[in-house]
């Protein structure tokens, strides 16, 4: 009986133990409130890094407030600059405005601007003129007539284009004012100007300065053509000086109902 009850009690006693170091000693002392060795280091470790981001974060704080004086340098500089570009911007402006005005003055004293403004009927031929200038006269070859080159539409444009060139402010054929509606061509060998037939001798009156004209007439190409059509073909062809010539105006240029001079802004 008492053999029995010992085996007994050692058995509940190996039970006990059994059951009491089935758990892990971690599990007391987390029971019992007592920290891990591991949960300690992983704590410390939290705060290591966020002590690290904290002073990281304070040195972002203070490099940005130490930057800020030198940005607000950089950026009044460069308000400076900008303020400066466009002073020397509008002092250009006026230099410009000064130069065109004194080009300006310039044309008028050369008598420029004149040909463009207080010029532009007479130039137009709305309006009669005289003045000095060349008269060139044109006429066909002392031959049989049978065989006499005849002054020709094309030898009197030559002569007129020549006049233009050599600065000729108004001209005239036979009395008849060339304008920009004026026509020089030839039918059946006789020229025409407006389509009105002339006939030889045709004199053609410009106005101008006088030895300007006939230097630069005679000059040009136009007195070289002349030349060589009175060598080879035997043309008259008169160049003189005239000190008063007075021109009519062109009727068509005077009537026209869309087109009107206007003075150019100054």
């Amino acid at each position: 009986m008492t053999a029995h009850l010992t085996g007994r009690r050692r058995a509940e006693g190996l039970l006990d133990e059994i059951a009491d170091s089935a758990l892990d000693d971690d599990y007391y002392l987390v029971r019992a409130g007592e920290p891990r060795d591991g949960r300690t280091t992983n704590t410390l470790t939290v705060g290591a890094v966020m002590v690290l981001f904290a002073t990281l974060v304070t040195l972002a704080a203070l490099q940005g407030s130490a930057e800020r004086p030198e940005r607000i340098q950089e950026r009044s500089a460069m308000i400076t600059d900008i303020a400066t570009g466009r002073a020397e911007v509008a002092t250009l402006q006026g230099v410009l405005a000064r130069l065109d005005r004194e080009v300006r003055s310039l044309g008028d004293a050369d008598g420029l601007d004149g040909r463009r403004t207080g010029e532009a009927p007479s130039l137009g031929g709305s309006v009669p003129v005289r003045g000095p200038g060349l008269v060139v006269e044109l006429s066909d070859a002392e031959v049989p007539v049978g065989d006499a080159p005849r002054v020709g539409a094309r030898d009197l444009r030559v002569v007129l284009n020549g006049l233009w060139y050599a600065g000729a402010e108004a001209i005239a054929v036979d009395g008849l004012r060339i304008t920009s509606l004026s026509a020089v061509t030839s039918a059946e060998g006789v020229v025409q100007v407006n389509y009105v037939p002339l006939a030889s001798p045709i004199t053609v009156s410009a106005i101008g300065d006088t030895s300007v004209l006939e230097q630069r007439f005679r000059a040009g190409s136009a007195g070289r053509y002349l030349d060589a059509r009175t060598e080879d073909d035997g043309l008259g062809i008169d160049v003189r000086a005239a000190e008063d010539l007075a021109l009519e105006a062109d009727d068509r240029v005077a009537s026209l109902e869309f087109a009107e001079a206007l003075e150019e802004a100054r």
